[in-house]
């Protein structure tokens, strides 16, 4: 007598590609030689969006969701540095560190301040899912 055996299936299939949710934009150091405070770099915040979007179809990008949240710091007229920023709880699932920065190191150190600030530290936070 042939008995079957079930087929474990992962819990959470996706139903299709990820997709980028945003989250947050936290400004967290502006230093202007007027001393005044930094208005938001709107201009900046779009390039940097549209290239975290791209994650989605990045070749070697996550196949299974989770949060992030990187860190561009601008000085000067030079290119950001792009780095990952964690400060989320324990529990909270991560996207993979390296496969993120893989795909959008390039991408986003091609960005570039559009106001006039001496140094502009600015962290991204979003979700694949």
């Amino acid at each position: 007598m042939r008995r079957s055996i079930p087929i474990a299936t992962p819990a959470a299939t996706p139903s299709g590609p990820l997709r980028v949710r945003r989250g947050r934009v936290a400004y967290l150091r502006c230093d202007q030689a007027s001393g005044r405070a930094c208005p938001r770099d709107e201009g900046m915040e779009q390039a940097v969006w549209a290239a975290i979007e791209g994650l989605a179809a990045c070749p070697s990008g996550p196949r299974t969701g989770g949060e992030a949240d990187v860190r561009l710091d601008y000085r000067g007229d030079e290119a950001p540095t792009v780095e990952w920023r964690d400060t989320f709880a324990d529990e909270v699932q991560r996207l993979d560190r390296d496969t993120v920065l893989g795909c959008l190191r390039a991408v986003l150190g091609a960005t570039r301040r559009t106001i006039d600030a001496e140094r502009l530290l600015v962290s991204f936070r979003f979700s694949m899912e």
